[in-house]
């Protein structure tokens, strides 16, 4: 084979690789932009679903935090007729939950509020004499304590996946 041939073959060889190793480092940072833009967009969509799901606890909580006024501690010392007070609320408590405002809240929310419910029902279902119904309406108290804590949390934490990711 003579030098030129070989010196094509040469050239051809070199002209493939750095082809070929071009393509691959364009390939892959065309791949790692693809990535950072995918991951900045849905980041960007839940931050404004987190925004959007903020604005509209904003509107609903309120509401929540009105008929929660009937578990303090005050209100509950003040009923004449503790029964009839508590199933009004719970009622309340209840129409609110199956409402738009059970989808807003969060998963802390959701579990203190359940804990109240069923505070709520233990107190219903104990007998007029039971020793019980102090320590129930304690539970009862501290259940709308949590609920209205997990809230204010709720509203203090405009954005869930910073929080998430830190």
């Amino acid at each position: 084979m003579s030098s030129a041939v070989t010196a094509a073959v040469i050239a051809a060889v070199v002209s493939i690789a750095v082809a070929a190793g071009s393509v691959g480092v364009t390939f892959l940072t065309t791949r790692a932009s693809l990535r950072r833009d995918h991951d900045r967009q849905e980041a960007e969509f839940r931050r404004a679903m987190t925004a959007r799901l903020y604005d509209r606890r904003v509107e609903v909580y309120p509401e929540l935090f009105q008929i929660t006024e009937a578990f303090r501690r005050s209100r509950l010392s003040a009923a004449a007729d503790l029964r009839a007070h508590l199933a009004q609320a719970l009622a309340r408590v209840d129409e609110w939950h199956a409402s738009e405002g059970g989808l807003m809240l969060s998963s802390a929310a959701y579990e203190h509020m359940i804990e109240l419910r069923l505070a709520v029902r233990r107190y219903l279902g104990e007998p007029d004499d039971s020793d019980l119904l102090d320590q129930i309406r304690g539970d009862i108290w501290l259940g709308k304590g949590r609920l209205r804590a997990s809230m204010r949390a709720d509203l203090g934490l405009l954005y869930d996946e910073d929080r998430e990711t830190a």
